[in-house]
């Protein structure tokens, strides 16, 4: 979770916030989230899959895959 987290605060622009506000225990809505970022809800989505492939990225870099299960084929 730290790793992840401090990546998290590592993302560009917008991203920290939107991604902090997904982690958020409490859960908020996209209208809830939308509105603390001031944008729309339509903007939401697309932001939050830039967001999310840039962590992903990120996380890519630091973290090791972990090795495949089953046959190799």
């Amino acid at each position: 979770r730290r790793v992840v987290r401090a990546a998290v605060r590592r993302t560009p622009g917008r991203c920290p916030r939107l991604l902090a506000a997904m982690l958020d225990p409490a859960d908020p809505t996209y209208r809830e989230i939308a509105g603390e970022l001031g944008i729309s809800q339509g903007s939401l989505g697309p932001m939050r899959s830039r967001c999310l492939g840039c962590l992903r990225r990120m996380l890519a870099a630091e973290v090791p895959a972990p090795h495949p299960r089953g046959r190799v084929r």
